[in-house]
């Protein structure tokens, strides 16, 4: 029941917030990330993409294709083992791709 008034209470100091169940859905949903971190996003069409950097933005694919330097840059530097796993999991799903 409290947790209700406290909702009730937000709704109503917090005009913009609408009272449906999609909208304030989407109001608390954090960003989606590929990693934990939130280095690796994803843009509108669902594809991962940089949230850092030089490439902040680009395509993670487009980036190892053109830079294949990254990977490694990445590999090596201080990022947490996650985020090194999704972006090789990335690197493997696109060279899984050229071999079909």
């Amino acid at each position: 029941m409290a947790t209700y008034e406290i909702l009730k209470a937000q709704l109503e100091r917090y005009p913009e917030l609408e009272n449906d169940m999609k909208s304030l859905a989407e109001f608390t949903t954090r960003k989606r990330s590929a990693d934990f971190a939130g280095f690796i996003g994803y843009d509108k069409d669902g594809e991962e993409v940089f949230s850092f950097g030089k490439h902040k933005g680009a395509k993670v694919e487009k980036v190892l294709e053109d830079e294949p330097g990254y990977f490694g840059w990445i590999q090596n530097a201080d990022f947490p083992l996650y985020t090194k796993k999704v972006l090789t999991a990335i690197k493997l799903r696109k060279l899984n791709n050229k071999l079909l």
